[in-house]
């Protein structure tokens, strides 16, 4: 099997890569890279992914099952109000730049307003967190300025939630687990997170 690094759409080429099986026709963005084996499972995206997966439980969801083999992705059952599927699906980049860069990035409003306005034009298509947050806020939202303060609420929201130790202690756990195992099942991950006081 083939696999390429590719960008999550041609609207966003060095926003972010996605590593997957060239077979998989979720993303269309450009091919950065090939390889014939898999990349190794890699810390950052297990804490990516864990992120998704211990917000999602914060916010009261119920998580299918996480993995970072393959495509990484964590998954829940949806039902949620609109703006925890917003900040559940921030958490997984916020997360990322909190545990693992120890930084997080913070676009400015002329920044956040640029995607509001590609997702509105149609010029995003991607899966990645960036361009699915750009979508549902685009189509949710009725104006540039709504989509900015909209965004801003989540991802102070966001940042609040992975500010609180129980949260973060969970989140590595998952991380560690999910770099032992590569897929996790909901329950596994709602173990964990109810071992450090998160449900």
């Amino acid at each position: 099997m083939t696999w390429v690094r590719r960008a999550c759409c041609a609207a966003s080429p060095a926003k972010r890569e996605i590593v997957a099986p060239a077979e998989a026709v979720i993303f269309d963005g450009p091919i950065l890279a090939t390889a014939a084996a898999p990349i190794e499972r890699d810390r950052r995206v297990a804490v990516h992914e864990a992120s998704h997966a211990v917000v999602a439980v914060a916010v009261g969801g119920r998580v299918v099952s996480v993995t970072i083999d393959g495509q990484p992705r964590a998954t829940h059952a949806g039902g949620l109000p609109r703006l925890d599927g917003v900040v559940i699906t921030m958490a997984g980049p916020l997360g990322e730049g909190v545990l693992h860069h120890r930084s997080v990035y913070r676009p400015p409003d002329t920044e956040v307003a640029i995607w509001s306005d590609a997702a509105r034009r149609c010029a995003v298509s991607g899966q990645c967190d960036d361009c699915r947050i750009a979508i549902f806020l685009a189509a949710s939202t009725p104006d540039g300025g709504a989509f900015v303060a909209t965004y801003r609420r989540a991802e102070d929201r966001t940042l609040a939630l992975l500010d609180q130790p129980h949260i973060r202690s969970a989140i590595r756990e998952v991380a560690a687990e999910l770099l032992t195992h590569g897929t996790l099942t909901g329950d596994a991950v709602h173990q964990i997170a109810a071992r450090h006081g998160v449900a």
